[in-house]
């Protein structure tokens, strides 16, 4: 199974504003997102990401399973989720078991901070905005607790209004 940090985060490194707010994304272009999307199996959360999503009125991701990593689930959960705890490798190890070949890790910083600590980001997908936020919710957050990463560059692309993709794989 590998797993995909698929995100846009402004150049200062911030995912969200400092109240969650997304206001600041393009939606203008599609970004590769629609065909991203079809070559995921799942997708995984942090707590306050799901809760957000919940604001839509309805799972955005379609069929796809979702498991959201949370001590204090508020609510029930969508059809289409599973409440998760604990350290990311074995809830991985379980993700694994029910058949999932390509994971989304959609966010958040706090979340994908525990991922890239434990080694289990395989591909970063990062669209930067041409913004400056001044705060918010960071790309990582958190002190690191891992050990150095090296990545390697697996492609870029820029479009007209100024958002630049990057794509990165862990070095083997």
């Amino acid at each position: 199974m590998r797993t995909t940090y698929y995100v846009a985060a402004s150049l200062d490194r911030f995912i969200a504003g400092s109240k969650g707010e997304l206001d600041w994304l393009p939606m203008d272009v599609d970004y590769g997102f629609h065909e991203f999307l079809a070559s995921v199996d799942g997708v995984v959360m942090g707590a306050r990401t799901y809760e957000m999503i919940r604001t839509f009125g309805k799972w955005p991701y379609g069929e796809l399973p979702g498991w959201v990593f949370s001590t204090d689930p508020e609510g029930p959960a969508l059809p289409q989720v599973q409440f998760v705890s604990g350290r990311v490798r074995p809830v991985l190890e379980q993700i694994r078991g029910s058949g999932i070949d390509h994971l989304w890790l959609v966010g958040g910083g706090t979340l994908a901070r525990s991922f890239v600590d434990e080694g289990a980001v395989d591909e970063w997908r990062l669209f930067v905005i041409p913004i400056l936020l001044g705060g918010g919710i960071p790309l990582l957050a958190g002190e690191s607790r891992g050990s150095r990463t090296d990545l390697e560059l697996a492609g870029e692309r820029s479009f007209e209004n100024g958002v630049v993709e990057l794509r990165y794989r862990r070095s083997e």
